[in-house]
């Protein structure tokens, strides 16, 4: 029998194999399935295209993943000439001829195409009401508006395949990156647009794996538009694009992606002050998050909840979680890709842990609270300025808890320097915060002077 090529450029590929064919055929992008069956991305593409064997234990997850054996992952010929694919129909099976499994056409029945319509209309009613609601400031308008002028621009016919899927998945990679040093502001209309065009490639039918990838896009796309929002103080949009990455990870049942949307979707109950139900949030976060067992989100979703807990004044069992999550932590590789953008290391840790200490309100834990924060701030890379602002303004309520009111106001001001870049709401509520809390000092020239800077930098964000 021939061998079967995989070719890159001219080059035979040494160690053939119809991963990619299965992988898509469950709806998994590569880097999903990597991330699954815990294999380095850059490791696992090169067993995906052959440059490299995959090891025997890494085929077995794998085939154990996309629900297929091993001597299917690895033969030139994945199926029986006498039983096709449960989940392909090969259009050639009245000749009795099978194509290679790259060639095959996915047709759906009758009955599956019904439930993938009325799935896709369910989810395009959440998403449609969910944008009804955004109405609430000009900028956001501006952004509805592109959304119809795109809609009506882009071809009646669909040309989704997987190219375009790994181009919108980029977008978003790229989304998620920029948040880190541009401002919110900056990124709203481009990631309102972004979902404008997922929203509009869900109108068309496609085949199960298609679409189920395409909900996943959809999922992590409302999710940035959510954590852009809660980053303006717009909350209730906030929480309705949470509520719409909630729905469409439930559709694909992607039960992290589900986790990482609650604990996001729980800082919008925190700030509201709804903090019984924030902590109810994830502990159910934390029990989706438990099927994949995911050291990165579970780290994550402990800290997030141990900053709850204090908040609700429950100091042991603030402390435990904070220890929980640091064991998550050391079980971090050093290759897992952060697919979720959450961002979690021993610096958020330290971070949090400042951030608990201070809701304490106790001599001794504003000077650890102190200690930690500075420790966090000296590891910020300076283009995280987004990052640094929130550590500085949580630096300054430290020193304010210890009555050091001069170095409290001086803190305070490098937050204000920083504002002029980030143009966060979510960091001016907590420079208000500090404010209101500097009231007993506001007559020492060091709370008046910070005043100047504080009526300066609204006048600037305004504008």
């Amino acid at each position: 029998m021939e061998r079967v090529r995989m070719t890159e450029g001219s080059e035979e590929c040494p160690y053939p194999n119809h991963i990619r064919y299965y992988i898509r055929r469950q709806g998994y992008s590569i880097q999903e399935a990597a991330r699954k069956i815990g294999i380095p991305r850059r490791t696992f593409t090169d067993y995906v295209i052959g440059v490299r064997p995959m090891p025997r234990e890494g085929l077995k997850r794998l085939a154990r993943l996309l629900k297929c054996s091993v001597s299917d992952l690895l033969s030139e010929q994945p199926f029986s000439r006498s039983q096709p694919s449960q989940s392909t129909i090969n259009i050639s099976t009245t000749a009795n001829v099978l194509t290679p499994p790259e060639q095959q056409v996915p047709v759906l029945l009758d009955s599956e195409i019904h439930m993938v319509s009325e799935a896709r209309r369910k989810i395009l009613q959440d998403i449609a009401s969910t944008v009804g609601t955004v109405v609430v400031a000009p900028q956001e308008v501006l952004a509805i508006e592109s959304w119809n002028r795109l809609s009506k621009a882009v071809n009646t016919q669909s040309s989704l395949d997987e190219t375009t899927l790994d181009d919108l998945e980029s977008i978003n990679q790229h989304y998620e990156r920029m948040h880190l040093f541009l401002s919110s502001h900056d990124l709203l209309a481009g990631t309102l647009g972004h979902l404008g065009t997922i929203t509009h490639l869900l109108k068309y039918p496609h085949v199960t794996p298609l679409h189920r990838r395409l909900c996943s896009i959809a999922t992590t796309s409302s999710r940035m538009i959510g954590l852009i929002s809660f980053d303006l103080n717009m909350y209730n949009v906030a929480q309705n694009y949470y509520d719409m990455s909630l729905q469409t990870a439930q559709h694909v049942e992607d039960h992290t992606a589900y986790a990482v949307s609650l604990g996001r979707k729980s800082f919008v109950a925190t700030y509201n002050r709804q903090l019984q139900d924030a902590h109810d949030m994830l502990q159910e976060a934390q029990k989706r998050a438990a099927y994949e067992a995911n050291p990165l989100v579970c780290s994550w979703l402990s800290v997030v909840e141990a900053e709850v807990l204090a908040r609700m004044h429950r100091k042991s069992a603030c402390l435990r979680t904070l220890e929980r999550a640091e064991t998550f932590i050391a079980q971090q590789k050093a290759w897992q890709d952060d697919m979720y953008a959450i961002h979690v290391n021993l610096l958020t840790l330290l971070g949090y842990k400042g951030v608990c200490y201070l809701q304490f309100a106790q001599p001794k834990m504003a000077r650890q609270a102190e200690q930690v924060l500075t420790e966090a701030l000296g590891a910020i890379p300076p283009s995280r300025i987004r990052h640094r602002a929130v550590i500085l303004a949580d630096l300054a309520a430290a020193y304010l808890q210890q009555k050091e009111v001069e170095q409290a106001c001086k803190t305070a001001t490098q937050v204000l320097t920083l504002m002029h870049q980030t143009r966060s709401l979510m960091v001016v509520r907590r420079i208000v915060d500090l404010r209101k809390a500097m009231a007993r000092w506001q007559s020492t020239s060091y709370v008046k002077d910070f005043d100047k800077y504080l009526f300066s930098t609204y006048q600037s964000i305004a504008s």
